[in-house]
């Protein structure tokens, strides 16, 4: 028995009985981003035919014009979202490292570049955004959303590390290959026996493979931190206890996410064969974070103290990556 499905960006639903059980995808939004969407899944379902066994539905059926697709449907018990919810375990670090090893396989596809879509790095509504807001997106913004924006805007070292981490990814060094492109813990399903499937493929296409380890990585720490700071600070405290309240937990939290972080980079290193550039994928582990806090806050009227901790952590990843290179452990493991 699989769980409800998850509410998403798309309406879906479940067609079909048995082993003749579909899931049935009506893709929305804008018709030139449903379009390109729908152009990534066809890369992707013609990737699969020529990669058997991997795990990951195939395309049943396919409408561009109604902007519907059809996927053989996973029958599944959990996904890797709820592990990381549950807390640390052995589970969950076996989880992570088989995802670690599923990506892995995705950026060693046979695949030229010339087929696939090509997508760089999204830093949200527009890079100006950075610096201020348009009229049209300022009125559509909640509380909390105008609140993360006053954080972003104008901080100059953030902007720079983030611009500074973005060539990284295009430099001869950095691997390119194909990727999955929009990783999320849900998007990994565990199945009775403890196998994964990875769905979700509507940003799969060409880019910097990196991004994808740096989105577990990142959904580990968020985790964390959203389980650490949402449930433990009282905001009534005065500010000194609140300060040092975050400081102790989210030290502790880190330290206990640790060991999952060394397990996923080290079965993404065995299975694929090339050395994680840390900082890198740390940096990319703190844009993760603050793209969580900023989607969040659209639901919101005002942005809670814990939330602008976990956006400080995320800050701190970005503009000081050296700084969260103990976590991952790189000397035990050299």
């Amino acid at each position: 028995m699989s769980p409800a499905l998850a509410p998403g960006r798309n309406d879906s639903e479940i067609v079909g009985h048995g082993t003749a059980k579909r899931l049935r995808k009506h893709l929305r939004g804008d018709p030139r981003d449903v379009s390109r969407r729908m152009d990534n899944l066809a890369a992707w379902d013609r990737l699969l035919e020529g990669s058997p066994g991997f795990p990951s539905p195939r395309l049943t059926a396919w409408d561009r014009d109604g902007h519907v697709v059809e996927h053989e449907f996973v029958e599944h018990q959990s996904s890797l979202q709820d592990l990381l919810a549950a807390g640390p375990s052995d589970t969950l670090t076996t989880a992570l490292s088989r995802a670690a090893e599923l990506v892995a396989r995705i950026h060693g596809a046979a695949a030229p570049e010339q087929r696939l879509p090509t997508h760089g790095i999204d830093l949200g509504r527009r890079p100006s955004a950075f610096m201020a807001l348009a009229v049209s997106d300022y009125a559509e913004c909640s509380g909390a959303e105008l609140d993360v924006w006053g954080m972003l805007q104008h901080d100059t070292e953030l902007q720079e590390a983030l611009e500074g981490w973005q060539r990284t990814l295009t430099v001869p060094t950095a691997h390119q290959g194909p990727r999955h492109g929009d990783v999320r813990p849900d998007q990994f399903l565990v199945r009775a026996d403890g196998s994964l499937v990875v769905i979700d493929l509507e940003e799969f296409g060409w880019g910097a493979t990196v991004t994808d380890l740096s989105a577990l990585a990142g959904s580990i720490l968020f985790d964390a931190m959203t389980r650490t700071f949402g449930s433990v600070i009282d905001e009534g405290d005065d500010v000194l206890s609140i300060h040092q309240g975050f400081m102790d937990r989210g030290e502790a939290a880190l330290l206990a996410a640790s060991p999952a972080l060394v397990s996923l980079v080290s079965s993404y290193e065995h299975a694929s064969g090339r050395r994680v550039d840390l900082m890198q994928l740390t940096c990319g582990a703190g844009w993760f974070i603050m793209e969580r806090i900023i989607a969040r806050s659209k639901m919101s009227y005002r942005l809670a103290a814990g939330e602008r901790a976990i956006a400080g952590v995320g800050r701190q990843a970005i503009v000081d990556p050296a700084s969260a290179l103990p976590l991952f452990d790189r000397e035990a493991r050299a």
